[in-house]
């Protein structure tokens, strides 16, 4: 399985450690590049877009700021999707928003998942 992460602050940078350890591929992208070098030395692969860091990734992870970082980095990254690719987003961001989100999603046949336990 080829795992994206785009986001890698406290959350992000701590998720993508966890998998580096299980031995998983990673690529990763973040706003801020300094926060890449130590997921770089643990063995992630850096992107320079986060376009590129989900090509051909089964499985992309969002751990970004809020809901317009959100919306602006999936208008990025959804047409650069590989088929059957999962989002799963972690990201702090509203209900009513997220919920909007998974239906727009949805309608494209993009496989969304909310990491909240409120989004039925």
């Amino acid at each position: 399985m080829s795992v994206a992460f785009l986001g890698t602050g406290l959350l992000g940078g701590a998720m993508v450690e966890r998998m580096l350890a299980q031995g998983r591929k990673v690529a990763v992208w973040n706003r801020t590049a300094s926060k890449l070098e130590a997921l770089r030395a643990a063995g992630a692969a850096v992107a320079s877009t986060a376009g590129d860091a989900v090509n051909g990734a089964d499985r992309i992870h969002l751990a970004l700021t809020d809901d317009a970082v959100v919306d602006a980095i999936l208008a990025e990254v959804v047409p650069r999707l590989a088929r059957n690719a999962t989002l799963i987003d972690h990201s702090t961001t509203s209900p009513v928003q997220t919920k909007d989100r998974a239906a727009r999603l949805a309608s494209d046949g993009v496989a969304f998942l909310a990491a909240r336990s409120w989004l039925r």
